[in-house]
Formats: structure tokens, C-alpha cells, sequence
């Protein structure tokens, strides 16, 4: 049991320093932007108005979504991405005490940003779909397996097969 309990300590640990290094990595971002646009000081951009914060925090989205700040990105990152570290930006917006730099003066999220997000997201590539394994690839994993380990693991994977289509049976599917 205390084996358990350190497994989950250490799982949430390593959810929490993730969490982090996101959070830390999109502020270092948005502040290098902010310095190569000529803004040194005045993270917050106290001095700007709403108008202009918001065009900057739209700036830093292109750049994040275009990869700027990345050594070997040749691609351009999804709306996922952009949003989460939009998110971050702002939660250390809040958490200095300051207004969330997102929203317009009726405090929704701003239209301009709801726009770019919904553009980045139309030419976003389409998810593509992965080919499902079939029962006869798992059968011959199993033929072909040597060892115990290697029969008991196809084992386990014919049953979460099993259990997995058998979860089929309480789906309502329309179309395709």
C-alpha cells in the first residue's frame, strides 16, 4: 500500500513539474518576444492599452504558432498549443495581480483573438485517423512469440482487445 501511495505522490509530482515548465516556458517566451519588439520592461504592459495589449498578445500567438522560438521547427504548431500558452500568459497576468490580458472591456474573451484562434484552427491539418489492429494481428504476435513474457504480454493484449470491442456492443455509432 505505501508503494502505491509513493507511485501516485510521485505521479502527481511529475503532473505538477510538467504544469510548470509549461507555465515557466510560455512567460519566457512572451518575454523574449516582448524584447525583441523593443519592450524591455513592463512585462505586465501596464502603459499600453487594452487595445494594444491585445494586439501584442496576438503577435505573440503568430509567433508561437509559427515556431519562433524554436532552433529546428520547420512546422507550425497547432491551435492546442497556442491557446495553452495564451493561457498561461495569462494566468501570470493574474497571478501579479493584474487584468486578464484575453478579454475586452465587456470582460469576454476578445474577439480578435477568438478570430485569429478560429483561422489557425480551419488551417490546422486534419487529424489523421489511425488504422485499427485486428484480432488476426494479435493471434499471430502470439504464434510468433518465444518466450513466456512475450505469450503472457499477447495474453494481456487479447484481452484488452476483447474487452475493448465487447465495450463496442454499448455504443450507438451513426454514420462511417
Amino acid at each position: 500500500m505505501a508503494d502505491l501511495h509513493a507511485a501516485e505522490s510521485s505521479r502527481k509530482r511529475t503532473v505538477v513539474e510538467g504544469t510548470t515548465a509549461k507555465f515557466s516556458l510560455a512567460w519566457k517566451r512572451y518575454k523574449t518576444y516582448l524584447q525583441l519588439i523593443g519592450i524591455n520592461r513592463g512585462w505586465y504592459l501596464d502603459n499600453f492599452s487594452r487595445d494594444k495589449r491585445l494586439k501584442i498578445l496576438g503577435a505573440v500567438c503568430h509567433a508561437i504558432r509559427e515556431g519562433r522560438f524554436y532552433s529546428m521547427s520547420l512546422k507550425t504548431n497547432k491551435t492546442e498549443s497556442v491557446r495553452t500558452a495564451l493561457d498561461n500568459v495569462s494566468q501570470a497576468f493574474k497571478l501579479a495581480d493584474r487584468p486578464d490580458p484575453r478579454l475586452d472591456r465587456d470582460g469576454k474573451f476578445a474577439f480578435v483573438l477568438q478570430r485569429q484562434l478560429q483561422g489557425y484552427r480551419a488551417s490546422d491539418a486534419p487529424e489523421r485517423r489511425k488504422i485499427a489492429i485486428s484480432g488476426s494481428v494479435l493471434h499471430e504476435f502470439y504464434r510468433l512469440s518465444l518466450s513466456c513474457i512475450d505469450k503472457a504480454r499477447c495474453e494481456l493484449f487479447i484481452s484488452a482487445f476483447f474487452f475493448a470491442m465487447r465495450s463496442c456492443e454499448y455504443l450507438t455509432v451513426s454514420g462511417k
